[in-house]
C-alpha cells in the first residue's frame, strides 16, 4: 500500500519534469542555450560579427543567450569520409548535460556537422543554417523538419550590376579570378556567361587562373572605357613571388589606373571602387530574428531563402577620383570613409555662400552705424590713449626720481667710506690697519662703478630728449601702446642679465622662430630682441613688432629693458657694498659674541647655515650635514654660532669653485663639542697655512671677499673658549672647531642669571 502511495505522488512530479524538458524552451524569456558550429576560426572576424549582433538581437526582445562557439576552421581541418559523424560525437561528448534550444550553422561544413549531430544526439532541436553554402547542401536539407536557412547568394551578379550602373560608358569587363582548384574553372565560366545576356554591351574577358603577365598586357590593352572585377585569390610573379588580394590590388591600381571592384572587405582602402559584401552584422541580426521566429512564433518562417546580407559598398575617394555623380550610387549603398558631417561634403558652396551673405551684412552694418558711430568711438579712444600715456609717463618720472634719490645716498655712502678709510690710515697703528683700508677702497669701487655707470644708462634711457622712454611713450597710438604692455609683460620674466652662451642659444632659436614665420627678412633684429628681453614673444606680438611702423615699440622696449638691467646691477653691487661693509664691522667689533650669558643649541644652528647653501645657485654643491642625535648647547650667541658656520662652508665652496661634496660633521667629545668642516677641494697653500687665520692670509678679490672669514671665526670661537685648526686628511680640507658644552645645571644657572 505504501509503494502505491509512493508513486501517486512521483507520478505528477515525473509528468512535469517530462513536459518541462520536451518543451522548446524552459520559459520563455529565460536563458537560451545555443551551439553556434562555424566553419571559419574561433577568432575570425566572421564569427565574432555575428555572434555579437545576434546576442544585441536577442537581448532586444527580452531573452538572454548562452553561446557556445565550436570553430571547425575549413582551413586546416577536411570533412573525414564519414559526413561528420565523428565529429558530431566529439560534440555530444564535449556537451554532455548540455541541453540546446537553438543550434547555428556557419557556412558549408557547419551545416553537414550540426544536422548530423541533431539527428543523433538532439532531435527536434531547430537548426539554422547561415552564410556561403554549396547548391547541393540548400537541395539535399531544404526539405528537412525543423532545417531553416538562409544562404548568401554568389556576389558575382551584384557586383557586375554595380560597376555597370556606376560606369554605364563602360564597353569591356574584365574578370580577374584565382580559384585555386582547376576542377572548378567550366563551372566558374559558365556562371560568368550566364550574365552576358543580361549587359549586352559589354564585352566579357575572364581571365581564370592566368598567369601575372597575361593579367598584366590585358589591363594594359583595356583602355579607359573599362572596369575590374577581383574576385577571390592570388597571383604568383614570374620571380615565384606570391601576391594576394590586397597586394595584387596596390600593384595593379598603381600602374593600370582603372576602376576595380571586389567581394571582399578586406581589400578595401586599397584602391577599390567597391563591390558587394557580406555585412556580418546584418547576417547576425538577421539570425537573431530568425531565431526568435523559430521559438517563439505560433507561425514558422519560410524555411529557406536567400540571406539579405549582401549589401554594395563603396569608396568614396575613388567616387571622386573617378568623378561618379551622386545620382548614380545605390539608395542602399554602405559608403566607406566619407568625410563626417555635412559642411565636409558640401564646404567649398557653403563657404561661398557664406562670404556673399557676409559680405552683404557687413555693407549695410557700415552704411548704417558707421558714420554714427566713427567720431564717438576716436574721441573715447583718443581721451584713453592720452590717459594711460600720462599715467605711465607719471610712473616713469617717479622711477627716475626714485633712482635719482638713491644714486644720491650711493654717493654719499661713497664719501663716507672713503672719509672712513683716510681716518683708519691715518689712525693705523699696524700694518693689519692698512691693509684694511686698502681692501677696503679696491672692493668698493668696483660695485660703485658699476652702480654709477648704470644709473647713467637709466638716466639716458628715461630722459633723453630724442630716443628717451619718456618721449617715445608719447608717440604711440592705442595699437602700439597694447605692444609695448605686453611686451612688459613678457620682459618680466625675463632675468635682466644673461650670460654670452644663454644670450647666444636665445639668439638662434628666435632666429630659427622668425624663419618659420616667414620672417626672414627681419631676422636680424633676433639679437636686439633678445637684448631686450622678448625672446618670449607670441608669434602675433613677433610678426608685429618686426613691423617697420612699430621700430619705436622696439626702441622703447629696449629702453624698459636698459633700466630693468641697470637695476638689476645696482641692486646687485649694493648687496656686494652692503657684504664688505658687514664683514668689516664684525671684525672691528669690540665685544666678541658668544661672551656673556647666551647659550645655542649647536645642531640648529649648523641646520640653520646649510639653509643659506640649498639655493640654485649652489645647485653643483653636495652638502650632508651628519649630526650626532643628542648634541648639548654652546656658551655662544646664535648669530654669531651661524656665522662661524656660513663662512667655513662658503670656504670650501670657494675653494672647490662652486662644485663638489662638503661633509659638515658634529659630535660630543666629552665635555666638549667638535664640528668638522669637510671638503674635497685642492687643499690649502703650504705658504698661507701659518698665516690662515690672520686677516688677508691671501690675495682677496671681489668674489672671494677682503679676507676677514677666516680670523672672524678665530675671534668668535676663541672668544667663546673654543679652539679652531686646520688639517690635511686623506686628501681632503679639513676645518675642525671645538666648543665647549653647556651642562643643564649650567644652563639653567645661565637663564636664572639672565632672569634676575
Amino acid at each position: 500500500m505504501g509503494r502505491v502511495r509512493r508513486g501517486v505522488w512521483l507520478a505528477p512530479a515525473f509528468l512535469s519534469a517530462f513536459f518541462f524538458l520536451a518543451s522548446p524552451l524552459s520559459a520563455e524569456g529565460g536563458l537560451l542555450n545555443v551551439l553556434f558550429i562555424s566553419s571559419f576560426e574561433a577568432g575570425a572576424a566572421e564569427t565574432a560579427e555575428v555572434i555579437s549582433a545576434f546576442r544585441s538581437e536577442m537581448a532586444a526582445a527580452g531573452h538572454r543567450s548562452e553561446v557556445f562557439l565550436e570553430a571547425l576552421d575549413v582551413r586546416r581541418l577536411h570533412l573525414p569520409m564519414d559526413g561528420g559523424a565523428h565529429m558530431a560525437g566529439d560534440l555530444a561528448e564535449r556537451y554532455r548535460g548540455i541541453r540546446f534550444d537553438l543550434i547555428l550553422a556557419q557556412a558549408s561544413q557547419a551545416v553537414e556537422i550540426a544536422v548530423q549531430y541533431r539527428d543523433r544526439h538532439a532531435p527536434g532541436v531547430p537548426v539554422y543554417c547561415f552564410d556561403t553554402m554549396d547548391e547541393g547542401l540548400v537541395t539535399r536539407y531544404s526539405n528537412l523538419d525543423a532545417v531553416y536557412g538562409r544562404p548568401l547568394g554568389s556576389p558575382l551578379s551584384p557586383t557586375l550590376r554595380l560597376a555597370a550602373a556606376l560606369f554605364p560608358k563602360a564597353r569591356k569587363a574584365i574578370f580577374l579570378a584565382s580559384v585555386g582548384d582547376p576542377g572548378h574553372v567550366p563551372a566558374y565560366l559558365d556562371a560568368l556567361f550566364a550574365l552576358r545576356d543580361g549587359y549586352p554591351g559589354l564585352d566579357f574577358v575572364p581571365l581564370v587562373n592566368a598567369d601575372f603577365p597575361t593579367v598584366e598586357k590585358a589591363l594594359a590593352e583595356a583602355g579607359r572605357d573599362a572596369f575590374v572585377l577581383l574576385l577571390p585569390g592570388g597571383w604568383v610573379l614570374p620571380n615565384g613571388d606570391f601576391l594576394s588580394e590586397t597586394e595584387m590590388v596596390d600593384r595593379l591600381e598603381a600602374e593600370y589606373p582603372l576602376p576595380y571592384f571586389g567581394i571582399y572587405a578586406s581589400t578595401f582602402g586599397t584602391g577599390l571602387v567597391g563591390g558587394c559584401l557580406v555585412d556580418r552584422d546584418a547576417m547576425g541580426r538577421e539570425a537573431g530574428d530568425m531565431a526568435l521566429s523559430i521559438l517563439f512564433d505560433d507561425r514558422k518562417p519560410v524555411a529557406w531563402l536567400y540571406s539579405n546580407a549582401i549589401v554594395p559598398t563603396l569608396d568614396w575617394r575613388a567616387l571622386r577620383r573617378f568623378e561618379i555623380p551622386s545620382s548614380l550610387v545605390p539608395e542602399d549603398a554602405v559608403v566607406k570613409f566619407e568625410p563626417p558631417g555635412f559642411w565636409l561634403r558640401y564646404q567649398r558652396q557653403l563657404m561661398l555662400a557664406g562670404a556673399l551673405l557676409l559680405g552683404l551684412l557687413f555693407i549695410l552694418l557700415v552704411e548704417s552705424s558707421f558714420r554714427r558711430r566713427k567720431n564717438l568711438i576716436l574721441a573715447g579712444s583718443n581721451e584713453r590713449l592720452e590717459s594711460t600715456v600720462l599715467e605711465r609717463t607719471e610712473e616713469l618720472r617717479t622711477a627716475n626720481a626714485e633712482l635719482e634719490a638713491s644714486n644720491a645716498n650711493l654717493e654719499g655712502s661713497l664719501r663716507r667710506i672713503e672719509a672712513m678709510q683716510e681716518r683708519l690710515v691715518s689712525d693705523a697703528q699696524d700694518s693689519v690697519l692698512g691693509r684694511i683700508a686698502l681692501g677696503l677702497a679696491h672692493e668698493v669701487n668696483n660695485p660703485l662703478g658699476a652702480i654709477q655707470a648704470s644709473t647713467f644708462s637709466m638716466k639716458t634711457a628715461i630722459s633723453d630728449p630724442a630716443e628717451g622712454i619718456t618721449s617715445i611713450l608719447a608717440g604711440f597710438d592705442r595699437d602700439q601702446f597694447d605692444l609695448f604692455r605686453r611686451g612688459l609683460a613678457v620682459m618680466s620674466g625675463i632675468a635682466a642679465v644673461l650670460d654670452p652662451e644663454e644670450t647666444m642659444a636665445r639668439e638662434e632659436a628666435l632666429a630659427r622662430r622668425m624663419d618659420g614665420l616667414g620672417l626672414s627678412a627681419r631676422r636680424s633684429l633676433a639679437d636686439l630682441l633678445v637684448d631686450s628681453g622678448l625672446a618670449e614673444l607670441s608669434d602675433e606680438d613677433l610678426r608685429s613688432i618686426a613691423r617697420e611702423e612699430n621700430a619705436r615699440v622696439l626702441a622703447g622696449l629696449y629702453r624698459a629693458q636698459s633700466i630693468e638691467r641697470g637695476i638689476g646691477i645696482a641692486l646687485q653691487a649694493t648687496g656686494r657694498i652692503a657684504s664688505i661693509v658687514e664683514s668689516l664691522r664684525s671684525y672691528a667689533r669690540d665685544s666678541v659674541a658668544g661672551q656673556g650669558n647666551s647659550v645655542s643649541p649647536i645642531g640648529e644652528s649648523l641646520s640653520g647655515a646649510a639653509g643659506f647653501f640649498r639655493e640654485a645657485e649652489f645647485r653643483d654643491i653636495d652638502l650632508d650635514l651628519e649630526l650626532e642625535e643628542g648634541l648639548p648647547e654652546v656658551p655662544v650667541a646664535f648669530a654669531s654660532l651661524v656665522r662661524v658656520w656660513t663662512n667655513l662652508i662658503r670656504n670650501s665652496i670657494q675653494a672647490m669653485d662652486r662644485r663638489g661634496r662638503i661633509v659638515v660633521r658634529a659630535k660630543g667629545e666629552g665635555a666638549s663639542v667638535l664640528v668638522e668642516v669637510i671638503d674635497e677641494g685642492p687643499g690649502v697653500d703650504p705658504a698661507l697655512r701659518e698665516s690662515l687665520f690672520k686677516p688677508f692670509p691671501g690675495k682677496a678679490g671681489m668674489e672671494s671677499g677682503m679676507g676677514l672669514g677666516l680670523s672672524i671665526c678665530k675671534r668668535i670661537v676663541e672668544g667663546s673658549g673654543g679652539s679652531i685648526h686646520h688639517e690635511e686628511r686623506d686628501g681632503m680640507t679639513v676645518f675642525a672647531v671645538r666648543l665647549p658644552a653647556v651642562s643643564r645645571q649650567a644652563d639653567a644657572g645661565m637663564e636664572g642669571g639672565a632672569h634676575a
